[in-house]
């Protein structure tokens, strides 16, 4: 169904609002002037995503992620702890393995992760370490094939 004209300059105006909600609320954030977590976009891309955070992992909420992914078809885990060994690969593992998710899949998981390093003490160097938005946002204009 088809919209028109009035439907979507009533949408864009719409984007628009929220565009500028988005920048004043993500300025305050940074500012430390309001606390918790905050949706920035990507530019002038407009992704939407779900998050699952499983807050714990054991017991982990393999049900939520598991339909997560089918309902999506793409998977990219974000941990601050190293690559190897760590919950973003026992995530991505739980998704591959089994078949009926694996199915699902319309791109390679992604996960974005810590190097394999201690974590440095010199918050300059930790900032370096700790996945950061810019990874964060290579990894999911990754699984999108962008």
């Amino acid at each position: 169904m088809p919209l028109d004209r009035e439907e979507l300059v009533h949408f864009y105006r719409q984007m628009v609002t929220i565009r500028r909600f988005e920048e004043r609320t993500s300025e305050e954030f940074q500012k430390r002037a309001i606390p918790g977590v905050v949706h920035s976009y990507i530019g002038q891309e407009a992704v939407a995503v779900e998050v699952v955070d499983p807050r714990t992992l054991v017991p982990l909420d393999r049900e939520a992620i598991r339909a997560s992914v089918a309902k999506t078809g793409r998977l990219v885990v974000v941990d601050e702890a190293c690559a190897t060994c760590g919950a973003a690969a026992e995530i991505i593992a739980l998704v591959t393995e089994d078949a009926g998710t694996f199915r699902h899949l319309k791109a390679s998981p992604r996960r974005v992760c810590a190097p394999d390093v201690p974590i440095p003490y010199s918050p300059p160097m930790e900032k370096y370490v700790i996945p950061d938005k810019a990874r964060i946002v290579g990894a999911v204009r990754g699984a999108l094939g962008r």
